[in-house]
């Protein structure tokens, strides 16, 4: 599935911004990405939490916790989004149903 990065961050006029784990992208654009370079950013921006201390041993596990799909994330000016290539498929088989009433 591809994804669309969409920069259009107020105060960066015509400069580029820069995302961790994803890349630079140049203001006022629309981008193309692909599941590749989505899982690369989950894999920069993962992090590593402590479990809880084990009842009998106090011991803790460190648990990997992979970050949010980008598209979850709020960064302000940078909107990422799927391209759903299906829903325009299921819009026309809603038309032809409704045709044929």
């Amino acid at each position: 599935m591809t994804y669309q990065v969409i920069v259009d961050h107020p105060s960066a006029g015509d400069s580029d911004v820069y995302i961790h784990g994803l890349g630079t992208f140049h203001n006022n654009t629309t981008t193309d990405v692909d599941d590749e370079q989505i899982e690369r950013f989950r894999s920069i921006n993962s992090v590593v939490n402590l479990s809880d201390p084990h009842p009998k041993t106090g011991l803790r596990v460190h648990l990997p916790m992979r970050a949010k799909d980008p598209t979850e994330l709020n960064i302000f000016g940078v909107k990422v989004v799927k391209k759903d290539e299906g829903d325009g498929g299921e819009d026309n088989d809603n038309k032809d149903e409704g045709g044929e009433e």
